[in-house]
């Protein structure tokens, strides 16, 4: 598979005046102002490359072997192996690591000094944490114009990846992409055995392997001294505190350091791209499935699943040892889901169980069910710990883990629904069938989504009567629980 990626032609605006975001909530000198700092860029048509200047893209090979055998000779147990490799499908946002990137960013913060709810060209805020200094400070002068110092103050914290001094020129080595860059991988191992042990009745084993590597990062390169980010900049920054006031103990966290920048490392401003080393992920499940075939007015089939999946950061996987205590070896969930309301969750059942089966009564009614039954999605228990007597001010916060991921999950989740339906026969092909569904039986208020065990921010300060927590409000809040049992009602036509 070949994936090579183009940016066409684009013009890319900071401030849009035609739209009422804007015209709404901006005056026109802090429209002018920003725009004078940002201005539109054209950017013409574009090729990555890589840090040898060839044209960059994927070219994945992707090999894949299958074998299948009749073990017994007579077509009732058939055994299969398989082999097979895959690649990643490359996304559009790729075009953003062309040389020189695609685009920069502005940030402020606005203080309504005159309380008439418009953001005015001295009501736009930066501060210098870039050197330790926390004091806001204003960016535009009455007439618009940069106030001294504001760019070296204000980079990476108030803008970044552009210079102000220069902005239409995007042609700085954002990024840099080395030779180990690309596609991540599958490799994927599987068997399967099935047997029929009668007549319209089969059962399967399949037992699955996969190993998911050559990931990639994003890490910071300091171009001037041609430094890229590595383990070496870290250093410890302790023990974080076994008790915090206002949320109690961090438990597990309290015996493991966490990690911060060495205080000669501020924030980059480009960015070095490779494949991680020696991380990977591996799957190992095993599952049990029976099928019978619809005949003798009943059909039945359902299925066991066992997994396992972990992820291994090796010697070399990782940059920031905080945390890896509670994630080495231990059990990977994808953070998805989320959406309509709903929040994302850490989803990976280890275990789960479904059967379904269906039976024709006289008078062409049928009864049918599905039971399922699964192991709770994970939950994650941290907090946030700034401090403010680190000797780096761009790298004094993290998130700290208070237990092993994966050790902590929802509820066992299940559901049992049923139909009931009645088909009328029209002529010789007409159907119409009435349909009675009864979900969530048992009418089980089970837990399926909570926001994280995240509960908050703990801020340490140079004079210990100045710390302080902030307790998170969504802190393990419940978001969705199953429906109640319900009752549908419904009619389908067949012609």
């Amino acid at each position: 598979d070949q994936q090579m990626p183009r940016l066409n032609p684009v013009s890319i605006l900071a401030v849009d005046r035609d739209n009422p975001a804007w015209t709404d909530n901006f005056s026109a000198a802090a429209m002018d102002a920003i725009d004078s700092v940002m201005p539109a860029v054209e950017i013409p048509e574009a090729d990555m490359y890589d840090r040898n200047g060839d044209k960059w893209g994927w070219k994945v090979f992707s090999p894949r072997i299958g074998l299948t055998w009749d073990a017994t000779g007579d077509g009732k147990t058939i055994a299969k192996l398989s082999f097979a490799t895959y690649g990643d499908f490359m996304g559009t946002s790729s075009y953003g690591q062309m040389p020189g990137g695609a685009s920069g960013r502005l940030y402020f913060w606005y203080l309504d000094n005159n309380s008439n709810g418009t953001i005015d060209v001295t009501e736009l805020y930066w501060y210098d944490r870039y050197h330790g200094d926390y004091t806001i400070f204003p960016v535009f002068d009455g007439g618009g114009n940069l106030m001294p110092g504001a760019v070296d103050k204000g980079y990476y914290y108030g803008y970044r990846y552009f210079d102000p001094d220069n902005p239409s020129a995007l042609t700085d080595p954002l990024y840099t992409m080395d030779t180990t860059y690309g596609s991540g991988r599958t490799m994927e191992i599987m068997f399967t055995l099935e047997r029929e042990i009668f007549t319209d009745f089969a059962v399967q084993l399949n037992a699955t392997y996969r190993k998911y590597d050559k990931f990639t990062w994003t890490l910071d390169y300091y171009i001037d001294t041609d430094e890229i980010e590595n383990q070496d900049m870290y250093e410890s920054a302790g023990l974080p505190p076994a008790n915090v006031p206002g949320m109690g103990s961090t438990k597990d966290a309290a015996s493991h350091e966490w990690y911060n920048l060495k205080s000669e490392y501020g924030a980059a401003s480009n960015y070095w791209l490779e494949a991680i080393p020696e991380r990977y992920r591996d799957y190992i499940g095993i599952d049990l499935v029976f099928n019978k075939r619809l005949s003798n007015k009943w059909m039945l089939n359902g299925n066991f699943t066992w997994q396992t999946q972990a992820t291994h950061y090796g010697d070399k996987g990782y940059m920031n040892e905080t945390n890896l205590w509670a994630y080495e070896g231990k059990p990977y969930a994808a953070y998805i889901g989320g959406a309509s309301g709903k929040i994302n969750q850490y989803v990976f059942p280890r275990w789960m169980f479904k059967l379904s089966g269906l039976y024709q009564l006289p008078l062409d009614i049928n009864v049918s069910g599905v039971f399922m039954v699964r192991e709770g999605w994970v939950i994650r228990e941290y907090f946030n710990l700034t401090d403010y007597t680190l000797p780096n001010p761009n790298d004094n916060s993290g998130d700290l883990d208070l237990t092993e991921f994966g050790s902590d999950r929802l509820p066992v989740f299940y559901r049992f629904d049923v139909r009931l339906e009645k088909m009328i026969r029209l002529g010789d092909t007409g159907r119409i069938y009435l349909m009675a569904d009864l979900f969530n039986i048992f009418n089980s208020a089970i837990i399926n989504r909570r926001y994280q065990k995240y509960h908050g921010a703990y801020e340490v300060f140079a004079d210990p009567s100045l710390n302080s927590f902030a307790a998170d409000p969504d802190d393990f809040d419940v978001n969705e629980i199953l429906n109640p049992r319900l009752l549908r009602l419904g009619v389908r036509f067949q012609f």
